[in-house]
């Protein structure tokens, strides 16, 4: 005895210690520690103490052995996990960090290697155990964009989107949905016509979707009425068709099976954290009738009724499974309602345990940001909204004057120049518009354009924002000419048009008015329309009458008179003047007259007449011995004794033959007369007959 005592107190004392990157994996019968290395993918930081360690996974355990948290790896005996590089990850218990997904243009890659392929556009990210698609293109999501995503939002819509079976006597949808799409229902009551057949609202056979409601869990109620089987399912092309989210109220199949729902033999469904409310059956299966394979998720059941089965009902080849764990991927724990059991329940196929119901509980999908989940899974927040952080179960909205795509994690700033009075879209061409004419926006993330101020304008169009974006956009109108709405009517400073000409006597110019009004000139000084300055009255205008107007034809002024208060009008043209207008104020010209005032011409003498002095209203005879042809200055005489002009002559008269030229000088002869007896008369000049011969008589 003494000498088996002696051994294990030996044994005791001589035992290994497990030091730092081992752990003690068992105990030999004599407690001996059996320490091993630290496998990859853990860390173990040796024995606290100097005794014996108890075997791995026994409580009290002093030298553990502890699986890495995700985020960090180890290697064979180490005693710490170390931290993923920047940019990679890693799950629990790994003995090496991954790098983020990447793009791929070849279809066939599912991230399994960490190449990933987006198929309607999309952001690659995640890692390799988990890659998936954010940004999808507008109308697509899913992890991998696959999947159309239809919205709908009435009764209407949501029938033509997935009630496609055919029915004698029945309705079958328009605008049937692909296999695979998710369709996101909007919040509210889904009620009324059209229905698929007069004891069925939806009926779907051979397609596969999810139809998810996109606001808060049970808050998108598909109600029969009391008087129709909610949800008919004979088909889902061996592909699983999810529900999640969804309440099904008052559905009534009558005499059959399935009150909320019915599930034939060729479908596979999974109902996620749905409830059925009040719905009834003539026969089996209130809530669900089920000769499928159906998985049953935070799903809870209340007030429904039938013959056998209240809430669900099995039938050959039904094999229904309400899980006691939250939906596939998400975390968290659901709250355990109450008992399916007794009447609750008929299993003439299969109703695995346990047979409760269970609410949402904590269970969480945790969508990174730019995602959100209300129920069902993870969908990009809309274009115009953002989520900025994880776990996000709504998208928040940009402010006015923001934009983003979809899946943003944030918004950005509408650009000087332009604005978005509500966010729209994620492209800033479209989503931000460039300010109107006539506005311009000086500041990012404008909601509004502000209107140019009076006086000022912009003509563009909505072309080019830098010619938006400041205030000195603004041009100022031009002299002469006001804009008087201050900055409150854009349309009023879209076009130089839009600046009025200041009316006669007012004006405008930038030291004075800046354009926003016009200005009347002081009481001695006048200008026209569209003046920048006021003058006295020029000469060669009339400003009697408010406007400053150039004289007409046949008045003049020549400023003298013009300063006077008021002004002297143009002044009527004298007699023996022309006056074209303006300031012309002309004597007739020698060799013309005017008789009458107001002319704005002079007249030229007529024949017989002439005037030798300027500014005549009248011109004078023509005088005996000479002729005047018209416009004549001076009477030119007749020239010799040959030739003779009487009064008012026009031209020269010849002399008779055999009559000789009287009065006046030589040159200037007046008249004729018959040569007398004892003469002779050649050329003009008489001559006396003598003994000698002729002799001139004067």
């Amino acid at each position: 005895m003494m000498i088996r005592l002696f051994l294990l107190m030996s044994i005791l004392f001589t035992a290994d210690s497990c030091g730092s990157g081992r752990y003690c994996a068992s105990e030999n019968m004599f407690g001996t520690n059996q320490c091993s290395d630290c496998p990859a993918g853990y860390y173990c930081p040796g024995q606290s103490d100097s005794w014996a360690c108890w075997g791995e996974g026994e409580s009290g355990d002093n030298a553990p052995k502890n699986q890495c948290p995700a985020g960090t790896f180890s290697l064979v005996r180490s005693s710490t996990c170390s931290q993923c590089p920047a940019g990679t990850d890693s799950l629990e218990g790994s003995t090496t960090c991954s790098d983020v997904c990447v793009a791929s243009t070849s279809p066939s890659d599912d991230g399994s290697d960490g190449n990933f392929y987006c198929i309607n556009g999309g952001t690659v990210g995640g890692y390799p155990w988990s890659c998936t698609c954010t940004s999808c293109n507008t109308g697509f999501g899913g992890s991998n964009c696959e999947s159309e995503i239809v919205v709908v939002d009435s009764h209407n819509a949501l029938f033509h989107a997935i009630s496609n079976a055919v029915w004698s006597g029945g309705t079958t949808g328009n605008n049937i949905v692909p296999n695979g799409a998710i369709v996101r229902a909007a919040q509210g009551t889904y009620i009324g016509a059209p229905y698929s057949t007069s004891n069925k609202v939806y009926a779907i056979d051979d397609i596969y979707f999810s139809l998810i409601c996109s606001s808060s869990p049970h808050s998108c109620i598909l109600d029969g009425a009391d008087s129709r089987r909610i949800m008919y399912i004979s088909g889902t092309s061996s592909q699983t068709l999810t529900i999640a989210g969804m309440t099904f109220k008052d559905g009534n199949s009558g005499a059959y099976d399935g009150g909320g729902m019915y599930i034939g033999s060729s479908a596979l469904v999974s109902i996620q954290t749905c409830k059925f409310v009040s719905c009834s059956a003539g026969h089996d299966g209130g809530g669900i009738h089920a000769m499928a394979t159906v998985n049953i998720y935070t799903t809870t059941f209340s007030d429904n009724s039938a013959s056998l089965g209240n809430a669900i009902a099995t039938y050959s080849g039904g094999d229904v499974t309400i899980h006691s764990t939250c939906p596939p991927n998400w975390t968290g724990n659901p709250t355990e309602g109450s008992s399916l059991q007794a009447t609750e329940v008929l299993m003439l196929g299969k109703i695995s345990y346990p047979r409760n119901s269970y609410d949402l509980g904590t269970c969480n999908l945790s969508c990174s940001a730019g995602k959100y989940r209300s129920s069902g899974p993870c969908f990009d927040c809309d274009a115009g909204n953002f989520s900025s952080v994880e776990g996000s179960i709504s998208c928040l909205s940009c402010s006015a004057g923001q934009y983003s795509g979809p899946g943003s994690t944030g918004c950005s700033n509408c650009t000087v120049g332009k604005y978005l009075t509500e966010s729209t879209t994620g492209v800033e061409t479209s989503a931000c518009s460039i300010c109107a004419a006539g506005t311009y926006s000086s500041s990012p993330a404008s909601p509004l354009c502000t209107v140019c101020p009076a006086g000022k304008y912009i003509a563009d169009k909505a072309e080019d924002p830098s010619l938006h974006d400041s205030i000195s956009d603004c041009q100022m109108c031009s002299a002469g000419t006001k804009l008087e709405d201050d900055g409150d009517t854009a349309s009023l400073h879209d076009s130089a048009e839009d600046c009025v000409q200041c009316g006669p006597n007012f004006y405008s110019n930038e030291e004075e008015t800046q354009m926003t009004s016009c200005k009347q000139c002081p009481g001695d000084e006048v200008s026209p329309a569209g003046a920048s300055k006021c003058s006295s009255c020029p000469a060669g205008y009339d400003c009697s009458g408010g406007e400053t107007a150039p004289c007409d034809a046949g008045t003049y002024s020549n400023g003298d008179t013009h300063n006077s208060t008021p002004a002297v009008p143009c002044q009527p043209c004298e007699k023996g003047y022309s006056c074209p207008g303006g300031t012309d104020h002309s004597p007739c010209r020698q060799g013309s007259y005017q008789p009458d005032p107001s002319k704005s011409t002079c007249l030229s003498c007529p024949a017989g007449k002439y005037q030798l002095n300027p500014g005549n209203d009248t011109c004078a005879d023509c005088t005996v011995g000479h002729f005047c042809p018209e416009r004549t200055v001076n009477p030119i005489p007749c020239g010799s004794a040959a030739l003779y002009c009487p009064l008012n002559s026009d031209i020269v008269q010849a002399v008779k033959e055999g009559n000789y030229s009287t009065g006046g000088t030589e040159i200037k002869r007046h008249g004729e007369a018959i040569c007398e007896a004892g003469f002779a008369c050649n050329g003009g000049v008489k001559s006396s007959c003598g003994s000698n011969g002729p002799s001139l008589v004067a």
